[in-house]
């Protein structure tokens, strides 16, 4: 039981993290007239990507493929050391 309120805990304080960065202020501002980008062409591919930090056996990633289409959104999610900002 301790390990599942261990994990509902660490799950509400992520949650309060994307809360408080939902809120912040962007940095630099649009112009008031400015018009909403819009991205119709484009393409981000990944296509059987590996990767394994040197002192470790196992690949953090193998034959990962992603493909991203213009003015789509993605969040990369998972907990701490799971590999997101690799």
């Amino acid at each position: 039981a301790g390990m599942h309120v261990r994990n509902v805990q660490r799950s509400v304080n992520e949650m309060e993290e994307l809360v408080a960065i939902h809120n912040q202020q962007l940095d630099v501002a649009d112009r008031p007239e400015a018009k909403p980008i819009r991205i119709t062409t484009g393409r981000i591919d990944f296509q059987n990507v590996h990767f394994r930090y040197a002192n470790h056996a196992l690949p953090l990633y193998s034959e990962c493929s992603l493909s991203i289409e213009a003015g789509e959104r993605v969040g990369l999610v998972g907990p701490s050391g799971s590999g997101k900002t690799t």
